[in-house]
């Protein structure tokens, strides 16, 4: 099959229709007017495949060409013949249609189970069917906000801007039936079966788009958790987020194109002070919060700032001591650990395409920061203001935080390996360079969470166990800043789960127990209860916390 990676897809009247040589009477049979991902869709997908840095949604658009192809080879095939009526066309597509389904796995929406119900075959099929279609379109989502990171401001970059612009309109009607029969199907009293699914999507392909806008809009409002289905909704938050980000580099890029009142406009639109020092202090202040959506829209126009600034510097005297207790500014070393924020919220939401694209800046960053020491090293002035090993100490500590980031990402890639390799590196250069003053670092703690995180992921959890000592010790005895990155909660629930799998019951429950208190309506603490007192064999117990649980879940 042609991948149209221009962007430049056939007419909807050219694909959708193609003659017959049957002698059933019909000149025209209708190839694709039951195809969920059509030619139009799935070169949508080739060309955000081809731009992707994440080899799982690579793989996913792959396998769904390749189904398309072994469908198309037998429908070409029985019309060449002369022997295909619409009911084998009609066939195909459904075949091609479960093909697809398969290629995006296995995904449950339990937020919308009214009840504990047994389907009947068709009715398991339709629900799997919505399910894996969810699949697919969350991952392209997350694949049409990826947005890179431009090193310079210009007319060059303006345009490309506007082209990431257009991927989210097209991403917006290319879509819009698969997501109305989504909203269908949730507000539908009791569950679909495949023929009722198949005749609903019959009925809103008969729709405008403006009318299928209506009917996703009028449709969300039934349900009070459809924002964890933004992927599907006609705007969400997170689709904000992406559109504020592309707004704001068109405002850089018409402010050094002399625009100012283009610029000015859209700064104002955005209400985003484009100050770094309100943009440090909104970004603490969000990590306090954990309010990732605050953290990116402040993580923005810091980036931007160091992006446009020529001068390297160990620190910044122009902006707030925050995160330092001297008074020469903010330091290198806590500018880089601000700037890792943006790729480890993306990897650990899952978006890795994202992360990717905000580990090239920091590793931009990076290497500025090296090629500034190395530049520095070779002038004998040098001295006058810091001296080598200080150089070396304050590059080792930034260059650890890229580290650290790699290693994330690298283990949301399942190369759990390369992404030990890292972190321990990463956790040496802290280690080393702060023994050499006797201090303990404050962000060492987010380091071992990291590091935590990837040997739970490996199911190493003798080494695990490990590491959660040290995080234990570095608790009790670091200096950690209190808007630190390291996720206490997740800590500990990463910790209860270790412990249940390795038969310490009552300290899981211990740790569960204590997370309630802090949060009693997060649903997966009394999941895993469930699941400890099973395995301890209390079953009444296990019954209980397994309805509390299936309240929590219908309560979101």
């Amino acid at each position: 099959m042609e991948q149209y990676k221009s962007g430049n897809f056939p007419k909807s009247n050219e694909i959708n229709k193609l003659p017959s040589n049957s002698n059933s009477g019909n000149d025209v049979l209708e190839t694709n007017s039951s195809v969920v991902v059509k030619d139009e869709y799935l070169g949508f997908l080739n060309q955000l495949a081809g731009q992707s840095k994440d080899p799982d949604f690579r793989e996913m658009v792959n396998t769904m060409n390749e189904n398309h192809e072994t469908v198309s080879f037998g429908k070409n095939f029985i019309m060449n013949l002369g022997i295909a009526d619409q009911n084998d066309i009609d066939f195909y597509n459904m075949t091609e249609n479960l093909a697809q389904a398969v290629a995006v796995g296995v995904w449950v929406a339990s937020w919308f189970k009214k009840e504990e119900v047994i389907l009947n075959e068709s009715q398991e099929e339709a629900f799997h069917y919505i399910s894996n279609l969810s699949t697919q379109l969350r991952r392209v989502f997350n694949e049409v906000r990826s947005i890179p990171t431009y090193l310079e401001f210009s007319q060059n970059t303006l345009s490309k801007l506007e082209i990431i612009e257009e991927q989210f309109i097209l991403y917006k009607n290319s879509t819009i039936i698969k997501r109305a029969l989504f909203w269908e199907y949730q507000k539908f009293e009791g569950y679909l079966t495949i023929d009722q699914l198949q005749e609903t999507r019959q009925n809103l392909m008969k729709l405008s788009n403006k009318e299928l806008l209506l009917k996703i809009d009028n449709a969300v409002k039934y349900f009070s958790a459809s924002e964890a289905f933004a992927h599907m909704l006609n705007s969400s938050n997170e689709l904000v987020i992406s559109q504020n980000k592309i707004l704001f580099s068109k405002a850089k890029c018409y402010e050094s194109m002399g625009k100012v009142d283009l610029a000015d406009e859209i700064f104002k639109k955005l209400n985003i002070s484009t100050d770094p020092n309100s943009a440090i202090n909104g970004l603490i202040e969000s990590i306090k919060v954990d309010n990732t959506a605050a953290i990116l829209s402040f993580y923005d126009p810091l980036k931007t700032y160091f992006l446009q600034k020529k001068e390297v510097s160990l620190y910044y005297s122009e902006l707030v001591p925050i995160l330092t207790t001297n008074n020469e500014g903010l330091s290198r070393v806590s500018a880089t650990y601000l700037m890792c924020l943006g790729a480890l919220i993306y990897s650990k939401s899952g978006q890795l395409s994202q992360a990717q694209e905000e580990l090239v800046f920091l590793q931009f960053f990076d290497k500025e920061l090296k090629n500034w020491m190395d530049f520095n090293k070779s002038i004998k002035e040098k001295k006058k203001a810091h001296g080598d090993l200080k150089i070396q100490n304050e590059y080792n500590l930034a260059h650890s935080f890229v580290l650290a980031t790699e290693a994330l990402i690298l283990s949301k890639q399942h190369s759990y390996d390369l992404a030990i390799e890292k972190i321990n590196e990463s956790i040496s250069l802290d280690e080393n360079t702060n023994n050499l003053g006797n201090l303990t670092s404050p962000y060492l703690l987010f380091k071992l969470e990291i590091k935590f995180q990837i040997m739970l992921s490996k199911k190493n959890y003798q080494e695990a166990n490990n590491v959660a000592r040290e995080i234990k010790i570095q608790q009790r005895t670091s200096k950690a800043i209190d808007f630190n990155f390291f996720d206490d909660k997740k800590f500990r629930y990463s910790l209860a789960f270790l412990n249940f799998t390795s038969k310490k019951y009552n300290k899981a429950l211990i740790s569960l127990e204590f997370l309630k208190k802090k949060n009693p309506k997060n649903p997966k603490y009394y999941s895993l209860q469930k699941s400890i007192y099973l395995a301890m064999g209390e079953n009444d117990k296990a019954t209980i916390l397994g309805q509390q649980y299936e309240k929590l879940i219908l309560e979101k």
